[in-house]
């Protein structure tokens, strides 16, 4: 906490002189004020603040300071934490973990990985809980559209908090996980007399960009994989202002080399190189005692053996390769503050109304997670993919509108994909999509797409020649006391595409 400073005190003769600091004065201050004070600074300038004398440290057990606190991490009340105070839940759980609270983007290779983490409801144990979203297999084509489903939740791991009736007397810095493969619970196990434990990782940025190798004709050809996040920050989808949890920055793993299985890709490995990722946060699974396919967040196989690529060699460390996670936008205001209005030709109405996070088809390629980006600048819609595919991966433009030109599509709105739309409520443009071959090699191009929006929360692609057009649906979050678990650590929601 930065030094108080005394200020010039005015006498009755008008003069100014300094009197000496009593440190008393602090402790006359009625408790009010030291709340307000508190409410202007850091949790750990308010703890050393409360830790410099016996008279301060009395105010440890006030709650308005821990409920202050707790909701600056979004807890608004404490149903979901049994008998505990406001002190209990902020020092041991929200202190250390309470930015893991949200969705969380992996940079796995190709398809990416969504992790979402919130505070645990079913009332069997008090926490944070953590799930990853997985799509059902490909999308089917249904009257001529091409529906996204919704996400199943698994549950991966959780952070219990300590039994009723424990007060550490210092903030909690460490994890307890609880990880979850399919439907057992496994918190340490043993194999051939080594102790497992999963654990949460807090690593400091890494210095390399991923690399996607193929093996053609003896001949060893890579591509840098497109970087996740983007070397420009400033895409929407990334958090910068969440921060991460209070665990002490690990160093990045080195180099390593893993398999891969996408037609004739054989393995993906990593290079150095002067663009920094930024920080991010990865959980370590039981990699090694499960089938990797097995696990919800897969990781790759490690590679046997080194390769030479380019006159290199590319070395394998034997060690699976693990996802970085790093913190999405989420929620963005709904519906947004520039537009109330629901249909695009509305006078109301405004693109930047778009401006979210999406579940689009991708047909055989399933339901993948989209953020949509409003550019007023440039007068466009991004679609910037979060998860992806083997032909066009996270972290890379799907599609893209441009607004400057929606007049001079009305043609659109008669293309026997988009029969039944009504024409007086949606907006009918063009636009143009990324496309490529598996592996995204260097070879990509775009081609034109025909576009119908049909509300603030519905839009609907033909891509090119295809069988029927593709729908876009936003995300709107989940109402988990309406969700059904489906089997143990699975939950599934019952409410469709409405209200969350």
């Amino acid at each position: 906490m930065s030094e108080m400073r005394t200020s010039p005190m005015v006498t009755n003769r008008g003069s100014a002189s300094v009197r000496e600091h009593d440190p008393s004065s602090l402790l006359k201050l009625p408790f009010d004020v030291i709340l307000a004070l508190c409410s202007l600074v850091d949790p750990i300038d308010i703890v050393n603040f409360l830790s410099t004398c016996k008279a301060l440290r009395s105010h440890f057990p006030e709650e308005s300071i821990w409920r202050m606190l707790s909701l600056r991490c979004g807890v608004v009340d404490l149903t979901f934490f049994g008998d505990r105070t406001w002190f209990q839940v902020y020092s041991q759980l929200l202190h250390t973990f309470a930015p893991l609270l949200g969705l969380w983007a992996s940079d796995h290779p190709f398809r990416g990985n969504i992790m979402e983490c919130r505070i645990n409801e079913d009332g069997e144990w008090h926490g944070i809980i953590c799930e990853v979203w997985k799509f059902d297999g490909p999308d089917r084509e249904n009257a001529g559209l091409y529906e996204p489903s919704l996400p199943r939740y698994y549950e991966s791991f959780r952070i219990p908090l300590d039994p009723v009736g424990s007060n550490p007397p210092r903030l909690r810095s460490a994890s307890s996980v609880v990880w979850r493969i399919h439907d057992r619970q496994l918190q340490d196990w043993k194999k051939e007399g080594e102790i497992h434990r999963p654990s949460l990782h807090f690593l400091a940025p890494a210095q390399y960009a991923t690399a996607v190798c193929s093996i053609r004709s003896n001949a060893t050809d890579c591509n840098t994989h497109p970087y996740f996040p983007p070397k420009d920050l400033s895409v929407p989808w990334y958090d910068q202002a969440r921060g991460f949890p209070r665990l002490g920055q690990e160093p990045s793993d080195d180099i390593v080399l893993s398999e891969i299985s996408i037609e004739d890709l054989r393995f993906i490995g990593a290079e150095r190189t002067r663009h920094l990722t930024p920080p991010a946060i990865s959980v370590y699974p039981p990699c090694g005692l499960f089938d990797p396919l097995r696990l919800h967040d897969p990781c790759h196989r490690p590679l046997g053996q080194d390769l030479f690529v380019g006159g290199r060699r590319r070395r394998s460390t034997g060690e699976p390769v693990f996802g970085r996670y790093y913190p999405i936008t989420y929620p963005v205001t709904y519906p947004s503050p520039i537009s109330l209005a629901r249909h695009p030709n509305d006078p109301n109405w405004h693109p930047a109304s778009l401006e979210g996070l999406w579940l689009g088809s991708y047909g055989p390629n399933g339901t993948e997670v989209l953020y949509l980006e409003w550019r007023e600048s440039a007068n466009i819609v991004r679609a910037w993919k979060v998860t992806g595919d083997e032909n066009v991966p996270r972290g890379v433009v799907s599609w893209e509108l441009d607004f400057t030109f929606k007049s001079e599509a009305t043609a659109v709105s008669s293309l026997e994909a988009f029969a039944g739309l009504d024409p007086g409520s949606c907006m009918f443009m063009w636009g143009r999509g990324h496309i490529c071959s598996a592996g995204y090699p260097k070879h990509r191009r775009e081609m034109g797409i025909m576009v119908a929006i049909v509300r603030e929360d519905d839009i609907r692609i033909l891509w090119g020649v295809a069988n029927g057009a593709f729908r876009y649906r936003r995300y709107k979050g989940r109402c988990v006391s309406s969700e059904e678990e489906v089997q143990p650590g699975v939950r599934q929601s019952q409410l469709g595409y409405g209200e969350p």
